[in-house]
C-alpha cells in the first residue's frame, strides 16, 4: 500500500513538476520583492479628501503640500478641488520647501489651521520646525493616504514588462511546435503510405 502512495506521489510529481517549480519560483520572488508602497495619483487624493472631512469635519482648514513630480501634482490638484467641492477651505497650496512660509503668513493674518495634506513624498520633506514653529496655533494634524505592503514581482507593470521580452521568443516557440507537429503528421502519412504500397496484396 506504501509503495503504491510513493508510486502515485512520483507519478504526479512527474506530471506537474514543471508546474510546482513555477510555482515555488513565483512565491520565492514575491517574498524576496515585497516592500512598501505609498500611494499617489488621482485616487488615493480622492480616498484622502474624504478622510479629511470625515475626520475633521466639512469646515476643515486644510493646507495642501504639493510634490515635484507630475503625479505628485494631480493628486495636489485633485485633493484640492475635492476639498473644495466637499465645502473643506484650502487655505494654500505649497511646495515643501514654502511650507513655513506659509504657515507664517497664515499666523501673522490670525488664520487657523487644521490639517496638512499631502501625498509621502511631500510631507516627508517637512521638517517639526516646519509645522510647530508657531504659537498661533496649534501644530496641525499631516494626513497622508495610507500605505500598503505588496511583491513588486506581483505588480501589472512587471507582468507587461515580462509579457514584453518573451513575446519573441513565444511566437517563435509556437511556430517551431507547429512546424514540429505538421513535419511529424506528414511523415506519418508518408510511413503509412508506403507501409500500404509494400503490403503484399492477395
Amino acid at each position: 500500500m506504501t509503495d503504491r502512495k510513493f508510486t502515485k506521489l512520483f507519478r504526479q510529481l512527474s506530471d506537474h513538476g514543471m508546474v510546482l517549480v513555477l510555482a515555488l519560483l513565483c512565491v520565492a520572488f514575491s517574498l524576496l520583492t515585497f516592500r512598501e508602497y505609498h500611494p499617489t495619483g488621482a485616487v488615493p487624493a480622492q480616498e484622502l479628501a474624504a478622510a479629511i472631512v470625515r475626520d475633521f469635519g466639512a469646515s476643515a482648514r486644510v493646507i495642501v503640500v504639493r510634490g515635484l513630480t507630475p503625479e505628485d501634482e494631480a493628486f495636489a490638484d485633485t485633493l484640492k478641488a475635492e476639498l473644495t467641492a466637499a465645502g473643506a477651505s484650502v487655505m494654500s497650496v505649497v511646495k515643501p520647501a514654502d511650507a513655513a512660509a506659509a504657515l507664517r503668513a497664515l499666523a501673522k493674518k490670525g488664520g487657523q489651521l487644521d490639517v496638512i495634506a499631502g501625498n509621502h513624498a511631500s510631507t516627508s520633506l517637512l521638517s517639526e520646525d516646519d509645522v510647530s514653529h508657531s504659537d498661533a496655533f496649534p501644530a496641525p494634524a499631516i494626513v497622508t493616504p495610507p500605505s500598503y505592503w505588496w511583491p513588486t514581482f506581483l505588480q501589472v507593470s512587471n507582468f507587461r514588462n515580462i509579457a514584453n521580452q518573451i513575446a519573441v521568443i513565444a511566437i517563435v516557440a509556437v511556430g517551431m511546435t507547429l512546424v514540429i507537429i505538421t513535419g511529424a503528421s506528414i511523415c506519418r502519412s508518408a510511413a503509412r503510405s508506403g507501409w500500404r504500397r509494400s503490403w503484399p496484396h492477395s
